[in-house]
Parts: C-alpha cells; structure tokens; sequence
C-alpha cells in the first residue's frame, strides 16, 4: 500500500450537525458514498497516524485535518490511516472522494510533544546497491535510525532537513521507515527501488572494427542507454535483447580500451579487459587475371587485420600484409574462384574473382525459346512461328560457385548472314552445374538462374540459327558458344469475323476490335501480321426467339452462325457473341473439327464483352475450331 498527499480543494459540503463525541459521523454527500464513523487516537503531536473507520475509502483522494492536508493511506473500504502533518491545528478529519466529501463529528486535537521526523522527498528513488539516496523533510535530525522493511540503512549524514542514507548490499527495495530518538518506528509513503548493479561479461568479438555492430553481454543490461569505448567515444544503445544481451555500433571515433555501459547517472559497468578496436577491412571487389601461381595483390585499407585469404574454400598464402596492401599466392588446382578476406575484426569481407591460368570451364547447358510455351532448341513438336518475337533462355553454368558472370549475348544468322545480337540479362554470379551433371528441372522453373533476352521478330524465318557466345571480348579468352538450328513452323493466317449475335431483342456489347485481336496475338502461335479481325453487321437469330440460355439454344444458335458463314464467308472463321447468360453453366459453344478436315466447320460463340471472361471463353471456342 501506498501513502499519498494530496493539496486540498475546497468543495460545496453538504454538512448535517450531529452532536457526540469523536465516534459520530456529521454527514456525507451524496449519502453512502463515503462516511466517518469513528478515530482514533482523539489527539496527539504532528506525525501521530490516526486509525480512521467507515465507508467508502477505497474512493478517497485526499483528506486533511482542519486545514492541513495530511498524507494517508486506505487500508480498505473500512479502514484508513491518517498521519497528522506538521504545522496542523486542531480540527476535524474530512475525506474527499469524486462528488462527495465526509467530515468527522469531532476534532482531533493536535498535542505538542517532542517533534517528529517528517520524509517529505526522496531522491533518487531507484538506488544501486551499496549507493545512496538524500531524504529531505523535517525534524530529520531526530532519526535515530533508518530502514528499508526490517533492514537497516547506514546513515551518512543528517541534519534537520536533510537525511544522506547508504543502501548496503543485498538490501531488496521497501517504503523508508524512520525511526525517532524516542524508539518510535514510522513508515514513510517513499518506496525505495534497490537496483542489482549492471554487469559485463562478455562480449561477441575481443576486436571489433569500427562501424561493426558488436553484442555485449551481461546482466541487467536493459537499463543501459549508451557505451563508451575506450573512455572516450560514446554511442547510444542500438537494440536490448532481455536484460542480458544489447547491440551497439562501434563509432568511427572508438579506441581500444575497456568498455562501459551507462544508465544513469552512476549506473555503469565497465570490462574487466579491453576491446580491441581497428579500422574496417575495405576493398573494391575486383575481377583479376592472373598466371599460374603467381602472387595476386590486393590493396585498400584496414588490411593488416586479414588473417585469411580464401579463393573459392581453400586458403591462400598470405606473403605480406600490411594497413593498405596484401599480396596473396592462390591455392594450386584453383582455376577460378570468388576472393574473400576474413578477420576477428568483422564479417568475411568480398574482395572479387580471379581467374588464373586458362581459367575455370564456362558453359551453356541449354537454351529455350518462348512464343506461347518455353521449350527446347531442339523441340521439333513446338516448332517457332515466323514473324513472331521470341524470348530466349540461356542456361550458363559453371564448374565453381561465385564465379561473376561474363558478359553474354545471342547473335542471330539467317542463311548464313548475321541479322544482329542482343546482350544477355541474367543473376551477377554464374549458377553451380557439375560438367557431368544434366540441367535439373528446377533452374527452368528459376528465372534468378537463366540469362535472357527478347530475339526480334525480324530475326524469327526459316533458316535462322542463333547462338550463344560467352564472354566474347578479349582479353580473357574464355569465349564460348552454342549454335542452335530451329525447328521453324509453317506460315499460317486466321480471318475471323466477330459477328453480333442479336437474340430475342438481347443486343450484346462488343470490345474494341483491337482488343480482339491483341487477344489472339498473346494466345495463338500466330504473327499479329498473320491474323486479320473484322466486324459483320449484326445479325437476329431466327432458331431462337428469347435470350440464349439452355443447351439447346446454344446449339440452335451455333448452327445458325455456321449456316451464315458458309452462305457469307466460307473461307472465314466467324465468332458470335450473344448477350450475357443468367442462371445458366453455359458460356460458349463451338465445332470440334477432326485434324486438317476436308470441309472445317469454322464457327464458334460465347459471352459478349459485358461477361469478365468474355476473352478466355473466345480462346477456348476458337480452340475447338483448331481440333483441340
């Protein structure tokens, strides 16, 4: 429980006299929100806590004697205690609650009597073990003794308004009792917060390059709100993990030396040792040539700190070193390799590629060409369609991992005669294949493996070769190529006619015919030069009187519009479009013709463009059309 003082505001009391003694209630407003029935003891000199029963005391914020407030606190409902402040004249007790207010029917009459110690302020009130804390108040110069619960506090010094108290080790937090010189034991409303003291124990890294995030570990460590390294350089705190674990960047400006946490004021933790702290390794990664084993030089900054130099796993020699340079024999049997530079100081630090010797094998795996379908070069059954761009797939791999990628392109031939090239866009860093390894399905399903680029559909006629030439600019001589002979299909054109298909007074709604055709483009293995799209007036249907709905109005109306095309267009492929459907699975109807007929029944209909999937229906009618 918590004692509590409060400044009094007068409020409009609603006061019915009752004569008595100091057991009867005067009055309450409004009636049984809070009362005073009785006190005890009737007097006494200021610091007495008078024992005060009634109701309502749970809701009390403030009470005062005459017109002194008072510090109290409330027990329970029932119950309050009542310290006589000092200063106070004889009067009656009165408690305040929201909207109501209780006098007592008597007055407490103030006595004189030796002083008593009075804790008015504490400062601070959270206190590390073994620190100190300064009480202010008055008569302080009459504590005898000072506790926090049952243990006692060592007093530093005293004097009648000021109280310097020392909070031994292994003392838990309590409210502050003082004790007069007369014995008498009084427990103040100040509860004093004993804090553990912060502790260092470890740290992630014994040295650190500056810029570097480095974990501290220890105890109680999230009241930490800065490190000092070096008893200079402070930082605040990045992050706390708990209490035991906080993150924090090493500043530019950092020293070596010990390192030190601070909250406030004198909570701090310094290391038992001293961090060492050096400048950041940094290297522009570079792609370097080299002969067989002869040495590779680095240079930057920090590099003094390098205690490996990998090329690929396996690690090089290091022949020197110092703050700006290191020179470095590689591993033998190494062709090629990612360099990387590690050290205690920092995360493995990427320095670029070498190339040593003949360097490492670079292939292509594969290639793929898409109009419609990605397949492979070879793959007769999808041949590509004149006319038509194509996107093309190359799949370069090599021996070693991280090995950076060359630049690429695809360089197209039609009979023999060179018609262009595009570069190549693909990951930084050749995927990993071993040469005795088949292409896995899953570097087709990963775009982030494959090197692409779109072929013009200039380039896509018979006779066009494309191949695929690997880092082709001197001087590494690593030049590469696949040549590829594409299976090339025949020239096809389409003529459709969108007819509008007019059923029971249901007029449909067409789409644009560009949008039309855009459609067939993107679906069909078709040149967009290839596919011609018209609008035929529209037409009422005879065989149906009301809206197309049921199964055997669809087919009515199919084979109207294929009687229509045949008397019209025979050479055509017509497709009518009829007014939304309701309540009906049906959205479009077409002939399946058998493979390369005599006589195709070139018609088919579906919904009209006020149906969202007016473009996926037209597709799959038109397919059935196509023998599919």
């Amino acid at each position: 429980m918590r004692w509590r003082a409060f400044v009094w505001v007068p409020l409009a009391i609603a006061v019915s006299a009752c004569g008595g003694g100091g057991g009867a209630a005067s009055g309450v407003t409004p009636p049984g929100v809070v009362s005073i029935s009785s006190f005890t003891p009737s007097s006494g000199p200021a610091g007495t806590e008078i024992l005060v029963n009634g109701n309502g005391f749970h809701t009390v914020t403030a009470a005062r004697l005459g017109a002194s407030p008072g510090l109290f606190i409330a027990d329970s409902a029932t119950r309050l205690r009542l310290i006589v402040p000092v200063g106070a004249q004889a009067g009656r007790i009165e408690v305040v609650a929201t909207g109501a207010a209780a006098l007592s029917a008597s007055q407490f009459t103030v006595t004189g009597g030796a002083p008593i110690p009075a804790a008015l302020s504490v400062a601070p009130a959270d206190v590390l073990e073994g620190g100190r804390f300064t009480v202010t108040g008055e008569n302080l110069d009459r504590v005898l003794q000072a506790k926090l619960g049952a243990l006692g506090l060592t007093i530093v010094s005293r004097s009648a308004i000021s109280l310097i108290l020392e909070v031994p080790a292994g003392t838990p937090g309590n409210y502050l009792t003082l004790v007069d010189t007369q014995g008498i034991a009084r427990q103040s409303v100040h509860l004093i917060n004993v804090l553990e003291a912060m502790r260092l124990t470890n740290w992630s890294r014994s040295v650190i390059a500056r810029g570097t995030l480095l974990t501290l570990e220890g105890e109680h460590l999230d009241r930490a709100t800065s490190v000092i390294f070096g008893s200079t350089a402070a930082v605040a705190v990045q992050s706390h993990i708990g209490s035991h674990l906080l993150t924090v960047r090493v500043p530019d400006f950092a020293q070596s030396g010990p390192v030190m946490v601070m909250a406030n004021g004198a909570d701090t933790a310094t290391s038992a040792a001293s961090l060492s702290v050096v400048d950041p390794i940094l290297v522009t990664p570079a792609n370097i040539t080299a002969p067989s084993a002869a040495p590779i030089i680095l240079t930057g900054s920090g590099l003094g700190s390098v205690s490996t130099v990998t090329v690929g796993i396996p690690s090089a020699t290091i022949n020197s070193r110092n703050a700006t340079q290191i020179v470095f024999t590689p591993p033998a049997g190494v062709n090629c390799a990612p360099v990387t530079l590690l050290s205690l100081s920092q995360d493995p630090v990427n320095a670029g590629s070498v190339v040593i010797g003949g360097g490492c094998v670079l292939r292509a795996a594969g290639v793929d060409f898409a109009q419609l379908m990605s397949r492979p070069a070879a793959d007769a059954f999808l041949p590509l369609v004149p006319a038509k761009e194509s996107w093309l797939r190359a799949y370069v791999v090599s021996d070693y991992a991280g090995i950076p990628a060359p630049p690429m392109r695809a360089v197209g031939y039609l009979g023999g005669t060179p018609v262009g090239s595009v570069g190549l866009a693909g990951p930084a860093t050749l995927p990993l294949l071993s040469a005795w390894s088949a292409l896995p399905s899953s570097f087709r399903d990963d775009d982030t493996l494959t090197y692409n680029a779109e072929l013009p559909a200039a380039w896509i006629a018979n006779g066009l070769r494309v191949q695929i030439e690997i880092d082709p600019t001197p001087p590494t001589g690593n030049a590469l190529a696949v040549d590829n002979a594409l299976p090339m299909g025949a020239e096809t054109n389409i003529d459709l006619v969108v007819v509008p298909l007019i059923s029971g007074g249901n007029v449909p709604v067409l789409p644009p015919i560009a949008e039309v055709l855009e459609e067939l483009v993107r679906r069909l293995p078709l040149a967009q030069g290839r596919i011609q799209v018209t609008q035929r007036a529209p037409y009422t249907l005879t065989s149906v009187g009301t809206g197309v709905t049921t199964q055997a109005q669809w087919s009515a109306a199919l084979a109207e519009l294929e009687s229509l095309r045949a008397q019209e267009a025979p050479e055509a492929q017509y497709y009518g479009m009829v007014r939304p459907i309701t309540g009906a699975a049906i959205t479009g109807i077409g002939y399946v013709n058998a493979m390369a007929p005599a006589v195709p029944s070139l018609s088919a209909l579906g919904v009209d463009a006020s149906h969202a999937n007016w473009r996926r229906t037209m597709i799959h009618e038109l397919g059935h059309n196509y023998s599919r």
